[in-house]
């Protein structure tokens, strides 16, 4: 088929190159036979069938490349589905986790803010006590200096007391012996 369609281009191309050399105009069939328009003719009847056959074969591919656009496409569709109903549960998926975020920074802030208020009532009390100790201590450093200066006293006076036994006994001694003279 390839073959007899190169050969009536070859044989056209002839033709026209000796029409432009006579300069005659394409409808003028005199100058040729009744065979060569016969074939021409026949060339004509086959490449209309030709031509048929090949816009057949295009309406087949055009055809089938619709029927093929036509499946991808309902696959397509099928897909889109699938894929807006998918996109619409991570959607519900990523609300769902945005709440659930939400709710757990809120209980997180609630117990930050209520460890904070336990902090700061600890630091107050801490504080106090810290206050009151100091206080104690300073009361205990002033008991210890109040005994420390009773001690002093006591062991001052417990001298004194002990010198004056001493002179006491002395004494009591020299009365002794006075009302010993005397009675003797």
């Amino acid at each position: 088929m390839w073959l007899w369609s190169l050969v009536k281009l070859r044989l056209l191309s002839l033709l026209r190159f000796r029409k432009v050399r006579a300069f005659t105009s394409p409808d003028q069939y005199e100058e040729y036979s009744r065979s060569i328009l016969q074939l021409f003719c026949l060339w004509k009847d086959s490449d209309i069938v030709e031509w048929e056959n090949t816009f057949q074969m295009l309406f087949g591919a055009c055809s089938k490349m619709s029927e093929d656009l036509l499946r991808n496409k309902k696959q397509m569709q099928i897909q889109s589905a699938s894929k807006e109903q998918s996109l619409a549960e991570w959607e519900q998926q990523v609300c769902e986790l945005k709440s659930q975020l939400a709710s757990q920074e809120n209980a997180n802030q609630q117990e930050i803010s209520k460890l904070q208020a336990e902090n700061h009532w600890l630091q107050n009390r801490l504080a106090e006590k810290l206050q009151q100790a100091r206080h104690q201590n300073d009361v205990i450093d002033e008991l210890k200096r109040d005994l420390v200066e009773s001690v002093q006293q006591m062991e001052v006076s417990e001298g004194r007391r002990l010198c004056y036994e001493h002179k006491i006994r002395v004494l009591e001694e020299q009365i002794d012996r006075f009302l010993a003279k005397e009675e003797v």
